[in-house]
C-alpha cells in the first residue's frame, strides 16, 4: 500500500530499504562530486531542506534488466561447448593416435616376417649352392678320373 509522505511524495512501503536522502543546502549539493556549498544562505531561513528519494515500480521496470543473467547463461553454454569440443578433440587424436601404432606395429611384424622369409630364402640358397658346389666336385673328381683313365689307358 502506497504511503503518502508529502505534498506529490508517493512511495511504495516495498522499496523502503532503497530510500536516498539528500541535501539540497548544505553537506552534499553534489553527492559525486565531493562538493557542497558553503556560500552565503540562499535565503533567510537557513533551514536544511532533505530530499527523499525512493525507487518505485515504474524505476525497477525501466532500469532492471535480465543482462546479468544472460550473459552468465551465454558464459555457461560457451564453456560447455568448449568443454565438449576438447572431449571430442581429444577422443579423435586419441583415435589417432591407437591407428599410427597399430600401423607401427603392423609395419614391425611385416619387417619381422620379411626378415624371416629372406634368413629361410638365405638358407636355402645356400644349402642348394652347397649341394651344386658338392654335385660340381664330385663332377670334377669324376671327369679327373675319367681323364686319368682315359690318358693312361693302354692301347
Amino acid at each position: 500500500m502506497p504511503l503518502m509522505v508529502g505534498r506529490g511524495d508517493w512511495h511504495d512501503n516495498k522499496y523502503k530499504y532503497a530510500l536516498e536522502v539528500s541535501s539540497l543546502l548544505g553537506e552534499s549539493v553534489a553527492k559525486g562530486t565531493g562538493f557542497s556549498y558553503s556560500g552565503l544562505p540562499l535565503c533567510d531561513t537557513t533551514n536544511d531542506f532533505r530530499i527523499r528519494i525512493y525507487p518505485s515500480t515504474q524505476m525497477e521496470k525501466a532500469f532492471l534488466t535480465q543482462g546479468p543473467r544472460i550473459y552468465m547463461v551465454v558464459a555457461v553454454l560457451a564453456f560447455f561447448f568448449t568443454s565438449t569440443l576438447f572431449v571430442i578433440y581429444d577422443r579423435c587424436s586419441e583415435k589417432r593416435q591407437q591407428k599410427a601404432w597399430h600401423t607401427v606395429e603392423q609395419t614391425e611384424q611385416n619387417v619381422a616376417l620379411l626378415e624371416n622369409m629372406v634368413r629361410e630364402r638365405t638358407h636355402e640358397l645356400e644349402e642348394s649352392n652347397a649341394r651344386i658346389e658338392a654335385a660340381s666336385a664330385k663332377q670334377l673328381e669324376h671327369f679327373a678320373a675319367m681323364s686319368h683313365e682315359v690318358n693312361y689307358a693302354p692301347s
